[in-house]
């Protein structure tokens, strides 16, 4: 099915020997652990956190400052071709673990943390000198001791800026003080006001109230304006020179420890979240109980490293069962059940490359029909006859090819995606006989015998000198086919659902509910190709003479009767939960999507294939108009609209290949509520992690 078989295992282990453990549980990686409902942490793991945590936040004021590249952009992961210096840890338990990275880190922490909270410091004084020299800029002009006016004792003296337009009314507000102003600007003056010492709390509000600047100077300056800008040029000369030595002395400290700081800040934080985790260790005081899920054919390896050290108990999680109880829930929104998690297990690149597409809808429920394997074909597939063109198509797998071979591990499943949906794309281009919008000078599919079918547009001549004309025959062709791919697709999704009801033994709904839909389906689909074959005509399939047409309307009716009867039947006897009253209610609902969406809406969904094959062609075929008016000087706009039309066309058509698998397909069978399988040890990209093996004297 794409999953693995996992089995929950349980290991109880002494407080003091917790380190070495779990160092067994993370080397062994495939571990999706299971929090306890527990407030209570073990003390010596949660201190290694701690530690963990305080290493890889000191890293990370580094990195951040350095702006050292530790996430590359998206464009960069995908075509830059980077390769990673992998930092190596090799320790014996956690407590060497977080030992040694405390060792590697420190010297690093102190001698560049140190350097950088110096630059910052310089860097602080530099602004706030600038922001005074700024206030100060305007008063420089002017002989104001402001020292000697706050050295005045008997008077309330202030010296303010405020603006020019609100300076006759300050005035009118405070005639009982003098007021002296000298203008600054046409926006702002400066005002010294002197009252008496009664009048300080009046003077103060009033200034407030038009949201004037105190202007003071600090006492380390001279208090004449002129003489403090001064000063300041002088001390920020100074400090941009032990600025710029700071920098260049940091640079030089990380030119030798760049990729080390990365892999190690990556080591910290991967301690720090797994020691997180594995802290919850239970209630007891002096044992410790790890439970968890892994796949059950790595239980032995685990097994050899505690060989036998401690009390490990598995138990082997059934498939079919826990997707029955999955199903349960998804069915009547039950939320008692403790659904384990599913781990993709899928040799095959292609089948990986699609599990995102899989994971769009939720990840499957354990147990679960994974449907990735289907969906790696038929992506592809649908994705191509939207897209049919060999130029562009062509163009997506140079793109697919060239992200799957130098991209990143995380980009390289999105580079298969596209190279295998461009190979799709070429293939469908040439049968269609489109390169870039234009005719392909040789005929592909009567090169291959395939005769009746013409080309998708028709030949460039007097009757088509535009090449905007398609072949109707060749459109309603793919029309047709495309409702033939999407009649088999429903018909697939249909019958995994019969299996999973199967796998579940649940035969008694799959009697209620899938079955009359599978039946009326296909009576549906008879009557609907007889209707087609008379014309559309209805009286023709009507009227008792068409024998196809007749089997298929008698079926249908034959199929709503059953939907109706089966489930409240079943449920009066008792072979289904609910009352006769709901099911009359679930049938009808079931009813109505048939009439709405099973039957004519998700059928008809995929002449969306042809569609956009069609709209695709048309927009090409449109853009090249400006090269059979211009010729070759029209080169440089046609290839700047054909990358717009391919990469809008190509957005587009993901979506709806997307739609038909998420809508059409997953919903005849698809639960989707799964829990996705993860990994306490997820691989990194800057840090490998090697655990040794148990200490001799130990």
């Amino acid at each position: 099915m794409g999953v693995y078989t996992l089995s929950k295992i349980t290991l109880i282990v002494p407080r003091s020997e917790l380190p070495e453990a779990t160092s067994y549980i993370a080397e062994l990686g495939d571990f999706h652990p299971i929090s306890p409902e527990t407030d209570v942490y073990d003390r010596k793991l949660s201190a290694l956190a701690s530690n963990a945590y305080k290493i890889s936040s000191e890293l990370t004021f580094i990195i951040d400052n350095m702006h050292l590249n530790l996430e590359p952009s998206a464009v960069q992961k995908a075509f830059a071709g980077i390769k990673y210096d992998r930092t190596q840890i090799e320790a014996w338990n956690w407590d060497d673990y977080v030992s040694k990275l405390e060792t590697r880190s420190t010297p690093i922490i102190k001698s560049l943390g140190d350097l950088i909270r110096d630059r910052r410091s310089l860097e602080k004084k530099r602004d706030d000198l600038v922001a005074l020299q700024r206030a100060l800029g305007t008063l420089a002009n002017y002989n104001i001791d402001l020292g000697l006016v706050e050295s005045i004792h008997r008077f309330h003296v202030e010296f303010v800026i405020v603006g020019s337009k609100d300076l006759p009314e300050l005035k009118k507000s405070l005639v009982e003080s003098t007021l002296i102003d000298v203008p600054l600007s046409e926006k702002e003056s400066a005002v010294l006001v002197i009252g008496t010492r009664e009048q300080r709390d009046r003077i103060s509000k009033t200034l407030r109230s038009f949201d004037s600047k105190s202007v003071s100077i600090p006492k380390d300056l001279p208090q004449s304006p002129l003489a403090a800008t001064n000063e300041i040029v002088r001390r920020l000369d100074q400090i941009r020179m032990d600025i710029g030595k700071n920098k260049e002395d940091t640079q030089n400290g990380v030119k030798s420890t760049a990729e080390s700081i990365l892999g190690l800040q990556e080591a910290a934080d991967l301690a720090y979240k797994i020691l997180e985790e594995l802290k919850k260790s239970g209630k007891l005081k002096r044992l410790s109980i790890v439970q968890g899920y892994v796949p059950t054919d790595r239980i032995s390896q685990l097994e050899s490293r505690i060989n036998k050290r401690w009390p490990l108990v598995t138990q082997e999680i059934d498939p079919q069962q826990s997707y029955a109880e999955g199903l349960h829930e998804a069915e009547t929104g039950a939320t008692e059940i403790d659904q384990p998690p599913t781990k993709f297990d899928s040799k095959n690149r292609a089948v990986v490359a699609h599990e995102p597409v899989t994971l769009t809808s939720g990840p499957p429920v354990y147990g679960e029909f994974d449907p990735t394997p289907i969906l790696a074909v038929s992506f592809p597939i649908f994705y191509g006859i939207m897209f049919g063109d060999v130029g562009h198509g062509l163009l997506l797998m140079i793109i697919g090819g060239v992200i799957y071979g130098r991209g990143v591990r995380s980009m390289k499943n999105w580079g298969l995606l596209l190279l295998l949906a461009g190979i799709s794309a070429t293939v469908v281009g040439f049968l269609v006989g489109e390169i870039f919008g234009f005719e392909l000078p040789f005929d592909v599919p009567k090169m291959l015998g395939i005769t009746w079918l013409e080309s998708l547009k028709q030949a460039i001549g007097p009757s088509n000198p535009n090449g905007l004309a398609f072949n109707t025959a060749t459109v309603l062709f793919f029309i047709k086919f495309t409702i033939y791919v999407g009649v088999i697709h429903i018909f697939i999704g249909l019958g995994i659902g019969v299996y999973n009801r199967i796998r579940t033994h649940d035969y008694w709904h799959m009697m209620a509910s899938l079955l009359p839909t599978i039946s009326g389906y296909s009576f549906f689909l008879l009557f609907g190709f007889a209707f087609k074959s008379a014309h559309f005509n209805l009286a023709a399939v009507t009227n008792g003479t068409n024998f196809q047409a007749n089997i298929g309307l008698a079926g249908l009716v034959v199929s709503i009767v059953w939907l109706f009867v089966a489930g409240p039947v079943l449920a009066k006897v008792g072979k289904i939960h609910g009352s006769v009253l709901s099911e009359v209610g679930l049938a009808t609902m079931e009813f109505l999507e048939w009439v709405v969406s099973k039957f004519v809406g998700n059928t008809v969904s995929y002449v969306r294939l042809a569609i956009l094959l069609v709209v695709h062609a048309a927009l090409l075929s449109a853009t090249n108009l400006l090269f059979y008016s211009y010729g070759y000087a029209s080169v440089p706009i046609l290839v700047v609209m054909n990358l717009l039309i391919f990469a809008f066309e190509g957005l587009i058509v993901y979506v709806q290949s997307l739609r038909l698998h998420l809508y059409e397909f997953f919903s005849k069978f698809y639960v989707g509520t799964g829990t996705e399988f993860n990994s306490i040890t997820p691989v990194k990209e800057h840090v490998i992690v090697k655990w040794l093996g148990k200490k001799a004297d130990s």
